[in-house]
């Protein structure tokens, strides 16, 4: 049980640590929207490999790209967007210092705003993350719980 308790404990840190972000914590840049394009990113586990559409995006005066996966609710209409032939101004928030995917984009956008419609919200970003810590919270608890009342079990039967 333990390495179970343990996963769940360090995901509900985690989301929490993502979940706590502020708006001053992040790199912030303003500019043109210079390039798109679509890219593959690889899923893979023990019994099967996938690919997943990735829209990456890169703002002038921005050293790197920022990536937006096929099931993210702002990717349908970034992908509209972007795909016009006007010219495209993105105000964006996102974490540095973050782990990238495939050719060293990053996944790690807290607030986009393109041409003063704002697509990702730090907010709502910050309300699944804190829902997601409260419920890993929670499972840890639960198993660690349980495990405690099996111990004692185990300990009172060893006794008789």
């Amino acid at each position: 049980m333990l390495p179970a308790i343990s996963f769940c404990g360090w995901f509900a840190v985690q989301t929490f640590i993502r979940g706590s972000e502020n708006l001053e914590d992040l790199t912030h840049v303003t500019g043109i929207i210079s390039n798109e394009r679509i890219m593959k990113h690889r899923h893979e586990s023990k019994h099967r490999t996938y690919y997943e559409d990735v829209l990456v995006i890169s703002i002038q005066g921005c050293d790197d790209e920022l990536g937006f996966m096929d099931h993210n609710e702002c990717y349908s209409k970034l992908t509209n967007l972007v795909s016009t032939d006007s010219e495209l101004i993105a105000d964006v928030y996102y974490d540095k210092s973050r782990q990238r995917i495939e050719q060293n984009v990053t996944l790690h956008t807290f607030d986009l705003k393109i041409n003063d419609e704002r697509l990702v919200r730090i907010e709502d970003i910050r309300k699944s993350e804190l829902t997601g810590s409260l419920i890993f919270s929670l499972i840890t608890i639960l198993l660690s719980w349980l495990t405690y009342v099996g111990a004692k079990r185990i300990k009172l039967k060893g006794e008789i």
